[in-house]
Formats: C-alpha cells, structure tokens, sequence
C-alpha cells in the first residue's frame, strides 16, 4: 500500500489529500498539521471579525471526522521537525505528548503555508498586538476587537484593507498606517491613489490613513498601546494588528535540502515537484510561475493553493500529463461597496520586466446610464507596444468592477493581442453593461493610441461618485 504523508493542510494540503483519496482509494494518506484545525477558510476570517459571518465554526470546511469518514487519517496538534529524504522519513513531535517519533513515507506533500511578516518594530511581542493567520489568531482579534474604542494595522495592503473594514463595521476607529506612498500597492500609483481617495470618503469618522511612514515602537500603556512611528506621529491605541504581509514557510524544506527558488519559497516544476524524488509542494510556500511576466513570482492565494493541491494529487496518482501553467496574479478585494480588482502586469512590473508598454485610463459607467444602480469604475488597461500583446487591467470601482477583469483573464491566458481581445462578444443588458462594455470601449481607446491616434479627456460631475467620466477624443497625428 502507497502511504502519502501531507505536512499542513488548510487549502493545499486538504485539497491535495481529498482528491487523491478519490483517485487512489487504497492509497493510506495521513494529514500531519500543528494546528488544531486542518481544514478552513482564512479568507473569511475578515467577515467573521467584522460580524458578518457570526460563528467561526463556519468557516471550517472540512472537520477532521469528516476527513476519517473518507478514510483520510489526521493527526492535529502534531509537527514535523524534520524530514529525511534518504531514508524516506519523517521526524513527528506529538504537542499535546511531548514525544517524539518517525514515521515512514512513499510519497510526500509540504504544504506549510506562509507566516505574517513582521517588521522591525520595538514590541511587537507585548499584550494586544496580534497577526491574523489562522482560527485562533481570528477569534483573539475579535475578542479584543469588542472591548475596543480604536485600534492600528501595520500594513495597508489586502489584508489591511479588509480589516479595517471590519474594525469599522465594529464602530471602532482605525488607524492603517502604510510604508508606501499610498495604500494597495500592487496596483499602479494612478490607480492606488483613486483607491485611497474613495477609502477615505466611505467611512471618514472612523478612518485614518497614514502613508509615507511606518511604526518604529510599540509600548504598553495599562491596558493601551503607545505607538512612535518613524515620522514622529505618537498616538495611543486599545490593539494593533500586524498585517505587513506574509512569507513562505520553507524551513523545513530548506534543512531537507530541497531547492528554494529566488523567490525566497520552493521552487517546483509545473506538476508540483520539488528537486527531491518523491517530494511534491503546494500552495502558499511555494512560489508561482507568471504566465505574463515569464518570471517565477511569489503570489499566496488560496484559490491557487486548491489548483495546486489537484495537479498535485493527479501527479502522484499517475496522471503525469496534467500540469499547473501558472498564475496570472488575479485579484478582487472589497471595502464596503468599493470594488478593486486586478489581473495580469501592472505598468510598473510590465516595464521592469521589459515590455514597452501603452496603457489608457478610462473612468466610465457599469451600465446603461438610465439604469437606477449605475456606478462608475475606472479601468487601466495594458499592452505592449511592438506586439500588441495584452498585458494587464487593473479595474476599480463602486459598479461591476471585477467583472472587466475577469473577462480579461482568457485573454491573458491564450496570449491574445489587444486586435484579438476586443472583438470578444461580451453579454449586454442595460442591467448589466453598457451595449459596448466598459473594458472593450478601453480596448477600442488602447488600440486607437497604439495606432499613433491620440485623445484628450473631459470631466463631466456625476451624482454617482466623486470621479469623472472620461470621453475619448480622437485624431491623427498627421
């Protein structure tokens, strides 16, 4: 009999072991996780926190009973210290016990996930600071959350974003206080700047943005936080959370001597194996291939954890010829009504990775204007200038925003030109879209600048949002 051993589980590593035991019924598979849960939604724990999922428990996707039912064997509260490839073991440290002992593998699994990077900052060990990573960390916050008048997050990226909706959902002030020039930097300056403007209007009472500027000192105060950042602010706050972002967790691979990619995560082929026979790797402590840049990249998400964790399963069950092509670093997060979403290369990327690029900017309607829940949304949208090739939207909005983007993604996908991408025969309803959707009149715009016609805007006030809408304008240059 095949016995399989699968180090953490959540997305990855649950996925992996599912589908697997489904291919290969007599396959013995054991979960090995320190956790005390194995399957969950992290990406819900922002709703749990600002009420709008009431019980944590929902969040459970798969219970470890649930798991045995199918014949999946889970042990929690248990850590691998250490993996043997030569003699294909595995050193296991039993928490509740506190002993230790070896367990022999056919074949296995890391899915270790990624920790939250923390960042230099004096204190971040004291009472009230916390890092949201999994259902305990989840349930803390929200504890110390409902005792709260204000709170601080270290980060104003998705996660950051995500939880200050929710702290505010609480009637809690909050502070998000961001190293960069504006808060969701993976998207372009011209877009996060739009993104800032509307956070700040949506919620002003209990909102207060600080960029250019980080946290150097966290004090405890009695039952305060005091905070110095390196600018000179000192406020006081009743919690912190730490939302700078994640890391891969690859110690473990590393002291196996497993390669690790210039990513800093395990470097895999696309069939999820690692340099060492019989080792395979999944979701967030492994780095990723870009489809778009051509780069191996290091881009967490859950959604590609499950792709992972299925190519994973196929592979060791013999399914040799399926392969995982890679990502193209798709995105959406909300806060509140406002939609941002993005998918492909931001123009900053795309230049650094050596496209020359054309982008237009277009602020316009998510649907006929005469419809009673239109909204505006603003799209940016990329390509090369020498092929034409697309390269990327970022779309944002308080309309249909990711909807644009997801439409782009086939066209990414496939390699298609900007010429190729806006004859797609988009859905029309005036409930729904404009007659020409709002990403093909951008392509119309993209395809007219590639072709040295130019256009100047015009803003209009509209009562939907404080943006303008864009007009396009067109003339040769000769």
């Amino acid at each position: 009999m095949t016995k399989v051993i699968i180090i953490g589980g959540v997305a990855g590593g649950s996925k992996t072991a599912a589908k697997l035991k489904h291919l290969k019924p007599d396959y013995d598979i054991t979960i090995y996780t320190k956790e005390q849960y194995v399957s969950y939604s992290a990406c819900g724990f922002p709703f749990y926190i600002g009420g709008s999922i009431r019980d944590l428990d929902k969040l459970i996707i798969r219970t470890i009973d649930e798991f045995e039912g199918k014949g999946i064997h889970v042990k929690n509260f248990h850590e691998v210290l250490q993996i043997l490839p030569n003699k294909k073991k595995v050193l296991i440290k039993n928490l509740k016990e506190d002993t230790e002992f070896y367990e022999d593998y056919d074949k296995l699994v890391i899915a270790t996930g990624a920790e939250p990077f923390i960042p230099k900052i004096s204190g971040t060990d004291i009472e009230y600071v916390y890092t949201l990573r999994n259902m305990v960390d989840a349930r803390n916050i929200k504890k110390r959350l409902l005792e709260s008048e204000n709170a601080l997050i270290i980060g104003g990226n998705y996660i950051g974003v995500e939880l200050m909706e929710s702290f505010i959902k609480q009637s809690v002030t909050t502070t998000i206080v961001e190293a960069n020039t504006h808060l969701m930097k993976f998207y372009d300056k011209d877009i996060s700047k739009i993104i800032q403007e509307n956070i700040k209007i949506i919620q002003p009472t209990y909102t207060n943005i600080i960029t250019s500027d980080t946290v150097t000192t966290l004090k405890k105060a009695d039952e305060k936080i005091e905070v110095f950042t390196k600018k000179g602010k000192h406020f006081y706050t009743d919690m912190v959370v730490i939302a700078a972002g994640v890391k891969p967790c690859v110690n473990l691979a590393k002291d196996a001597g497993i390669e690790i990619g210039k990513t800093g995560a395990i470097k895999v082929d696309n069939k999820m194996r690692t340099s060492i026979e019989d080792i395979w790797a999944v979701g967030d402590c492994v780095e990723k291939f870009n489809i778009v840049s051509g780069e191996w990249e290091y881009i967490p998400l859950g959604s590609t954890a499950n792709k992972e964790g299925r190519v994973c399963a196929l592979n060791i069950a013999g399914f040799e010829d399926e392969v995982f092509e890679g990502v193209l670093a798709s995105s959406v997060v909300k806060y509140f009504d406002y939609s941002m979403s993005k998918t492909g290369l931001s123009e900053v990327r795309a230049r650094a990775v050596g496209y020359d690029v054309v982008s237009v900017l277009l602020t316009t309607l998510d649907k006929s204007k005469y419809m009673p829940d239109v909204k505006s949304i603003t799209i940016k949208l990329l390509a090369d200038k020498k092929t034409r090739k697309v390269l990327g939207v970022q779309s944002v909005g308080f309309g249909d925003a990711d909807k644009r983007v997801n439409v782009l993604t086939m066209a990414l996908l496939k390699g298609s030109t900007i010429d190729e991408f806006v004859n797609t025969d988009i859905t029309y309803a005036p409930a729904v879209s404009t007659s020409i959707d709002p990403i093909l009149t951008a392509a119309h715009i993209l395809i007219d600048k590639l072709s040295n016609w130019f256009y100047f805007s015009l803003g209009c006030p509209t009562n939907f949002t404080n943006n303008l809408i864009t007009f396009g304008i067109w003339q040769t240059n000769e």
